[in-house]
């Protein structure tokens, strides 16, 4: 929902609105990211089971989301991993978040095969080569916001309620990879 008034606003030549959207959707993420993940750890047994993990798979299911979410500035990378893509993508940089998209797909699968077929890390292998990967990711995206021709800057804004608002009644992006 933010991509779409991060866009109309650069079409208008409002950069100023264009960057307090984009500030303040990164900030809602943030803050999103990291209120679920610290609920994600603590509840993920329940999560699990919510989610249709049977008891033969909850073990495996819990010992994933045990790395995943004991990384938890990682998955916040998570969430603003996809917030930079759609924006990167809106400032006019489509050939970039492809790149990054490609970067996390190669290093997953990269560390998947090291991790789980060469050190025998199982499922902790898979879970840490998908925290590195979309690391990767999101350090490619915000390369873009050190070229001088990018119109959006990387900073933080709190949104309002009715920001927030604005945002979900517009919709959610796909995500990027």
């Amino acid at each position: 929902g933010a991509g779409v008034l991060i866009g109309k606003k650069l079409g208008e030549a409002d950069l100023k609105g264009a960057n307090r959207v984009f500030g303040s959707v990164l900030s809602a993420g943030l803050i999103t990211g990291v209120l679920f993940a610290a609920v994600s750890l603590v509840f993920r047994s329940a999560l699990c089971s919510l989610l249709g993990a049977t008891p033969e798979l909850l073990p495996q299911a819990l010992q994933y989301l045990t790395v995943v979410f004991a990384f938890a500035p990682i998955y916040v990378v998570y969430v603003l991993y996809n917030i930079l893509s759609i924006a990167v993508r809106t400032d006019g940089a489509p050939k970039l978040a492809a790149i990054s998209s490609a970067g996390v797909i190669v290093t997953n699968l990269s560390l998947d095969l090291l991790f789980m077929k060469v050190l025998n890390w199982g499922l902790v292998g898979a879970s840490a080569s998908l925290c590195i990967a979309e690391t990767v990711g999101t350090l490619i995206l915000l390369t873009h916001f050190w070229n001088k021709q990018a119109l959006l800057s990387f900073h933080f804004h709190i949104p309002t309620w009715n920001e927030i608002k604005e945002y979900v009644e517009n919709g959610f992006g796909v995500g990027s990879a």
